[in-house]
């Protein structure tokens, strides 16, 4: 700070003097700019990577607690991202608080991750639970199908077609056969001989 004050009065008012003098101020003071700038640029690029890692850090987090939202690979990526980011900044907030009350460093942002984890847990079970993404007619459409190339007996006749929500299937029985379909993907999961009689 002293050199910066000094050379800011070299160059307003002591340059001329000390020519007229012939003193040469020392080397210095003369490549101050240049040390300046080049402290600048050093102070630019470490904010520059604190802004970095600081931003990974929350889409770390963030991420780390998304895993806890059971439909998460249904959503778009660039939902994805902007959600993570999102996560990770309540879960940063969150930490702050608890820090207050628990000094140990590392503690408050793993009982904040692992609270939003276990409430995002929760609620999309209660959401996935009570949604469908294949209709009973979707699902007696690709039995049908599957049944004909099976069986190669073109009349289908449906005894039984009702949702288990135990495993998130329609159960759909033809005949003396029985046949399960993903409620949320329409795949066939299992089929065989009906377990009823």
């Amino acid at each position: 700070m002293i050199l910066f004050i000094f050379y800011i009065l070299y160059q307003l008012g002591l340059a001329p003097l000390l020519t007229y003098l012939k003193i040469n101020p020392p080397p210095l003071i003369q490549n101050i700019p240049e040390t300046l700038g080049g402290l600048l640029m050093l102070i630019t690029t470490i904010i520059i990577i604190i802004i970095i890692v600081m931003f990974l850090l929350i889409l770390g987090v963030g991420y780390l607690v998304f895993t806890g939202w059971k439909h998460r690979k249904q959503v778009a990526l660039p939902l994805k991202l902007i959600i993570t980011f999102i996560l990770g900044v309540i879960t940063f907030i969150l930490a702050g608080s608890i820090s207050i009350l628990i000094k140990i460093p590392i503690i408050p942002i793993f009982l904040a991750t692992t609270i939003i984890w276990v409430v995002l847990r929760l609620i999309s079970s209660h959401i996935g639970s009570a949604k469908n993404y294949v209709s009973l007619e979707e699902a007696v459409e690709i039995v049908k199908s599957l049944h004909i190339k099976l069986t190669g007996s073109p009349s289908v006749e449906i005894v039984e077609a009702e949702l288990q929500p135990s495993d998130n299937t329609w159960l759909i029985r033809i005949g003396d056969l029985e046949y399960r379909v993903d409620a949320s993907s329409g795949d066939v999961v299992k089929w065989g001989r009906s377990s009823r009689v």
